[in-house]
């Protein structure tokens, strides 16, 4: 019967999610959480991940590298929370996973001797990445020690495996928390050096594997630019919170002194931050406090010198209805339960303008339109929210709804919760993405309404919907039927909760009516699941993303993390093909580029998801703890004679309302404090597998998943950065060397779910050297060596034809004897009629930010003295490949009956709504 209740949740017609046209095509769901390869640590597998934040290489976009909070180690060496990574170089395919450094995990020469690491951000730059966070030890204030820490990621040039490894040591130290002050909420960019571009040396030691480097030291000669890292310093004794930022233009050895951007109080604050050449906006919550005179409000922060000095704040919303709920359950009721969120804003820029997205709870009716008022006898529900400034950040427009909702959206005026919601710009167009009930509500609303889908039993619980349409929370809750609803009259029903991930495309315009420009006509659904055709008419999706699964504090409470996002590519530029030698020229990519006007952006989607979660998902009763027994109690279904005793007399609206909480860490604890889990292996070692004896794992999986989403048609290079004009011996002429050919892959692939597409491949610039002979990049291979140019030209246009859904990949080859020679090469869809439009402009070089090319394992040859070889023919021999072996006849086709998949196992009697009962059945 439980897997009924679950299943029964779980399945959603798909009718229900019809597709929108628009820009925002979206690709199918990735799990990012790969696997770990041998020598890292994994600790206990198929556990939580969660406030996950990505970035893409900007040399090669499909190349992604996130960072997330993980909890495999939580009840293992670790202890509690700590930093993930994972990485993907083939566009979100596959993934790789490990543990960032400085746990407990770790050795005493990379420990940093802190309890948990949290909050994570990913920022990447050509040659490497940064990945920031908190790291603390846990207190009943929140935090204590510790500081802001940098997970420096240099990029080797590894075609296989993880393409940024770790900095052998610590993590670098970015700042401490001092004086009883815990340092929290962080955010980070990356600006290059647009008015004194070049590079600075770099040299640092990495590790490919725990204790392993290779080599010892490193030479990088990376492009100039700055760190920016801004941070919420809050002091638990008096809820004082003030905003830091600091800045590193030598990739974290050294950081300047903190600037304060705010002072302000309350429980937490979210900040983020974004540049516009020199012009930084920072952008911060302010919470209300007990007393009124500091009431929920979004400020910002502007220092028009990179971070330097920052000016003082002003307000940007005033009086803003935010849309936050806590921790559910707690000790005054336990028959709820629901995952805390807060409305923290996050900011982009498209070149132009700063663009901001927020989340407001609706308000109650006239004439009061109060926010948040007890005793909830109004609709519930939030929305997310739009608003931009110029490039001065200042003169912010009243926010404007992504999603709005209206009568004509569906069932209780679209009622939905909208939360979290976080937007990325690039190439002049931004996106935004959020978690939405809407969905959900549809669902609901469906099966205590008289509007019963086929097969179920009519109802009709009026009660039901309209505690359903009035409770304040995103959250799983129990309610007592009412006389209203007729016989089933003090029955128990209990909802429980699942979200989606929405986005929707626009572009910012600066005058006029619309200053948004929405490209998708209505938001579009990111998440999307396995499917199942339950009868020759009718598919339907068999999983779901709950949002109340208890599976943190030893599996009392929920936790989905603070965050979702967006991944681009941040930076866009390199050196000039006409002077290789020249230093290389990098700006950001936010706004349009001026001399490829017609390119299209992507991005990465990024969530966490428990799709994934297994065995007893979910209690008899909301308010028992996961594993449970179950016990005879009063209340039927309900169970809420069981709800244990408040320790205070502190009602659920003024805890909502009342700012004086104590302060808490961001990442849930999870140390699971008490008995030790038993282990199946003592003691730990690295690369050590650890699973519980006692399975209790068995329901904590949360994982980072993603989506890609891109216009019709995308394009990249699989490795742009190989070591031009290397030499090898000749063995036909001793003593002499010639030029070693560089091979690029470059793919493209079609989105369209329909009609094919023709790709075109162009070579817009041959390398220096190509006049004299000495230089060449083409099509094909032949010849490579003693050529000449201008007798027999190299081919430099190839086109493909792709199906719906496919790619194709085609092979350049580069010839040169600079070791710096780049070469652009433009991918265009062709029409019927010829006519190009620009899909992409991809470079490949020789610029070594990312280091010589590294060896496979168990190459025969250093792939940095010779790419091109000679294939050994091994002789078949002709017994053991004789094709009698394979004789056709053992595949007899018979063998696969149809009949023995006889759609009669499919009898929708099973499905008999007999079997639901409406006492025990989840909507």
């Amino acid at each position: 019967m439980r897997n009924r209740i679950f299943w029964g949740a779980a399945v959603f017609a798909v009718l229900l999610s019809g597709a929108v046209s628009g820009q925002s095509v979206v690709g199918r769901n990735t799990n990012a959480v790969g696997p770990t390869p041998d020598g890292f640590y994994r600790g206990i597998p198929h556990y939580q991940d969660n406030e996950a934040h990505c970035d893409r290489n900007p040399q090669l976009p499909s190349n992604i590298i996130c960072m997330a909070n993980g909890y495999a180690g939580a009840d293992d060496a670790i202890g509690d929370a700590w930093p993930r990574i994972f990485e993907t170089q083939d566009n979100a395919r596959t993934w790789l996973s490990r543990f960032a450094k400085g746990s407990a995990a770790d050795d005493f020469s990379s420990d940093l001797g802190l309890g948990f690491g949290a909050d994570p951000i990913m920022v990447c730059f050509p040659g490497g990445c940064g990945g920031f966070f908190i790291a603390s030890s846990r207190s009943e204030g929140g935090g204590t020690g510790g500081g802001v820490y940098m997970a420096l990621l240099p990029e080797v040039n590894s075609e296989v495996g993880f393409r940024h490894v770790d900095e052998a040591g610590p993590p670098r130290t970015v700042q401490i928390g001092t004086g009883g002050n815990f340092l929290d909420k962080i955010d980070a960019i990356f600006i290059p050096d647009t008015d004194n571009p070049g590079t600075i040396p770099v040299t640092l030691t990495v590790e490919t594997s725990p204790g392993v480097t290779v080599p010892d030291t490193v030479p990088r000669q990376w492009i100039k630019g700055r760190f920016i890292v801004v941070y919420a310093s809050i002091n638990s004794s008096n809820q004082n919170v003030r905003i830091f930022s600091t800045y590193s233009d030598d990739y974290g050895l050294n950081w300047s002194p903190p600037k304060q951007v705010a002072n302000t109080t309350g429980v937490d604050t979210g900040v983020a931050v974004s540049a516009i050449g020199d012009t930084v906006f920072y952008a911060y919550r302010q919470f209300a406090d007990d007393s009124g005179g500091q009431v929920d409000a979004i400020w910002g922060a502007v220092s028009t010198n990179r971070g330097q000095t920052v000016r003082k704040p002003f307000v940007v919303v005033d009086n803003w209805c935010a849309f936050d709920q806590p921790t559910l359950p707690n000790a005054d009721d336990q028959s709820i339960v629901a995952s805390r969120t807060n409305n923290f804003v996050d900011i982009s820029n498209d070149g132009n303008y700063f663009v901001m997205v927020l989340a407001g709870r609706l308000r109650g009716p006239p004439p009061g339109n109060s926010c948040f008022t007890p005793p909830f006898d109004y609709p519930a529900g939030s929305r997310v929210y739009v608003t931009r400034a110029g490039s001065s950040g200042k003169n912010w427009i009243a926010p404007e709804p992504l999603a709005p909702r209206n009568e004509s959206d569906g069932p209780r005026n679209g009622h939905s919760f909208q939360f979290m919601p976080a937007v990325d710009c690039v190439l002049g167009v931004c996106q935004a993405i959020w978690y939405d009930s809407i969905r959900d509500s549809i669902r609901n609303f469906s099966y205590v309404e008289p509007m019963p889908a086929e097969g179920m039993p009519a109802r009709n619980w009026p009660s039901a919907a309209d505690a359903f349409e009035t409770f304040p929370l995103f959250g799983d809750f129990i309610h007592e039927l009412t006389e209203l609803d007729g016989p089933d009259n003090g029955k128990f029903i209990q909802f429980r909760r699942t979200a989606d991930v929405y986005t929707r495309q626009f572009t910012v315009s600066g005058s006029g009516p619309n200053p948004f420009i929405f490209r998708d006509l209505e938001p579009v659904r990111v998440t999307n699941f396995q499917l199942a055709a339950v009868s020759p008419s009718v598919v339907v999706e068999v999983e779901q993303l709950p949002f109340g699964l208890k599976q943190y504090k030893r599996e009392t409470v929920s936790f989905m993390g603070d965050y979702i996002g967006l991944a681009s590519k941040k930076i866009r530029g390199g050196p000039d093909p006409a002077n290789p030698s020249a230093p290389p020229i990098y700006e950001p990519n936010y706004g349009i580029d001026d001399e490829n006007p017609q390119l299209k952006p992507s991005w990465f989607a990024y969530w966490t998801d428990t799709r994934n979660a297994r065995g007893q998902l979910y209690t008899q009763n909301i308010e028992d703890s996961v594993p449970f027994e179950k016990t005879p109690s009063p209340g039927g279904m309900g169970g809420m004679g069981n709800a244990a005793p408040a320790d205070d007399d502190t009602d659920l609206g003024e805890q909502l309302l009342s700012s004086n909480k104590k302060l808490g860490a961001e990442g849930v604890e999870d140390s699971n404090p008490g008995d030790p889990v038993p282990l199946d292996c003592s003691p730990w070692e690295p690369s050590s597998i650890l699973n519980a004896i006692d399975n209790r794992n068995r329901i904590k999986d949360a994982d980072v998943y993603g989506a890609l989403i891109e216009v019709p048609a995308t394009a990249w290079v699989l490795s742009a950065s190989k070591g031009l004009g290397r030499i090898v011996p000749d063995p036909q002429n001793p003593g002499e060397v010639i030029p070693l050919q560089r091979t690029y892959t470059i793919a493209a692939r079609n989105e369209d779910r329909e009609n094919g597409k023709k790709f075109r491949f162009r070579i817009m610039n041959q390398p220096v050297g190509f006049l004299a002979n000495e230089a060449r990049a083409s099509w094909l291979q032949l010849p490579f060596k003693d050529f000449d140019n201008e007798a027999e030209p190299p081919l430099e246009q190839v086109d493909e034809d792709v199906g719906p859904k496919s790619s194709v990949t085609v092979a350049l080859f580069v010839v040169s004897a600079e070791p710096i020679n780049p070469v652009n090469v433009n991918v265009y869809e062709v029409d019927t009629l010829d006519n190009e439009t620009l899909v992409e402009t991809l470079t490949v070089d020789g610029a070594l930010f990312a280091g010589d090319l590294v060896t496979p394992f168990g190459a025969p040859a250093d792939v940095n003295l010779e790419e091109i070889h000679n294939p050994f023919v091994y002789a078949p021999t002709a017994t053991v490949w004789n094709p009698d072996v394979w004789n056709p006849d053992v595949w007899n086709p018979d063998v696969w009956n149809p009949d023995v998949w006889n759609p009669d196992v499919w009898n929708p009697d099973v499905w008999n709504p007999d079997v639901w009962n409406p006492d025990v059945w989840n909507p």
